[in-house]
């Protein structure tokens, strides 16, 4: 099928004749796309970036504007920060909406196998990716989605990375995969709240990153 536009500029009017190829509608319409050839779709549908790889593993991803954390606070030098239940009799059960600090972008991503799907959430600062010090991050940017919002492999991965979107800002956070690398004081250095409610960063909050390096979040940096 063809389709003909006429375009108008200063330079004059010119005839531009665009071949299309029907593939699908619906929620497949990205499975049948990926069976063509490889490459990357940025913006491909509804923010989400995708790529493929001969249809064996595909990937999609967004920025995030804000991250939802819902869990237990606790205060430090007057600065409310996310403590994850870790300090004993002086937490509060809150939920918080936090905004990156102006350089750091936020980055959710699906990667789907035919038998496995990954979610990882990520931070790309001064052009490189790094891991958040928050608690449900393995230490590859994965996300723990914890066995109630395992994602179903057979579905199209553009449900997929939308359902795990809406789960994982539902989802409470904890500490169950704090390290010796991911501590509460790197938190306090990115996640912070003061009196006022107003968010508070650290003139340090770039060393509470930890650089990573996964086909995640290598085919991000590579799309940009």
């Amino acid at each position: 099928m063809s389709k003909l536009r006429i375009i108008i500029t200063e330079a004059g009017v010119f005839r531009e004749s665009v071949e299309t190829t029907f593939i699908g509608d619906g929620a497949n319409i990205f499975a049948k796309a990926t069976q063509l050839h490889n490459s990357i779709y940025k913006n491909f549908v509804d923010g989400w970036s995708v790529s493929t790889d001969n249809g064996e593993t595909t990937h999609a991803w967004r920025t995030l504007p804000s991250l939802t954390i819902n869990t237990e606070y606790a205060m430090h030098d007057g600065i409310t920060y996310p403590a994850f239940d870790q300090v004993e009799n002086t937490t509060f059960q809150c939920e918080k909406t936090w905004k990156p600090p102006e350089g750091l972008t936020i980055y959710f991503g699906v990667q789907k196998t035919h038998r496995r799907v990954d979610i990882f959430l990520f931070g790309m600062y001064m052009e490189r990716m790094y891991r958040l010090p928050l608690g449900n991050l393995y230490s590859e940017g994965r996300l723990c989605m914890g066995n109630d919002h395992e994602p179903n492999p057979y579905e199209s991965l553009i449900n997929i990375a939308e359902h795990a979107l809406e789960s994982f800002e539902r989802s409470p956070w904890n500490y169950d995969l704090f390290t010796d690398d991911t501590s509460i004081d790197s938190t306090r250095l990115l996640f912070g709240w003061d009196e006022d409610d107003n968010q508070v960063f650290s003139n340090e909050w770039a060393n509470g990153l930890y650089c990573v390096s996964c086909e995640m979040s290598n085919i991000i940096a590579e799309s940009l």
